[in-house]
C-alpha cells in the first residue's frame, strides 16, 4: 500500500471535491491510495443505528458488488477477519 501525506490535512468534503487519482481513499486526514482497492468498507451510521457493510466478492473485483445493512438484532461478520463476530446492538447503546 502507498501512502501520501498531503500538506495539510483535508476534511471529507475536501477529499471529494480533490481530482485525486482513482481508488483514492481518506483515512484520518491522510490520503491513501491502496494497490488493490479498498477490500471491504463498514459505514456506521449512528442516527439509524445501523452498519452498511460493502465488500468486493473477489480481491481483484472492480468494484463493491456486495452490500449489507446490518441493525440490532444482525451479527458483524468478515471473512476478512475469521472468528470475528460482534452483535450490532453492542455497537449502539439503547435509547
Amino acid at each position: 500500500m502507498q501512502t501520501m501525506t498531503v500538506a495539510q490535512r483535508m476534511t471529507a468534503e475536501e477529499c471529494m471535491a480533490w481530482d485525486g487519482p482513482r481508488g483514492t481513499n481518506l483515512v484520518g486526514g491522510e490520503v491513501v491510495n491502496e494497490r488493490y482497492g479498498l477490500p471491504e468498507l463498514w459505514l456506521v451510521d449512528t442516527a439509524a443505528s445501523e452498519i452498511l457493510v460493502f465488500r468486493r466478492s473477489a480481491p481483484r473485483a472492480g468494484v463493491f458488488d456486495v452490500s449489507l445493512e446490518l441493525a440490532a438484532g444482525d451479527t458483524l461478520a468478515s471473512p476478512l477477519l475469521p472468528g470475528f463476530a460482534l452483535p450490532v446492538a453492542d455497537i449502539f447503546p439503547t435509547r
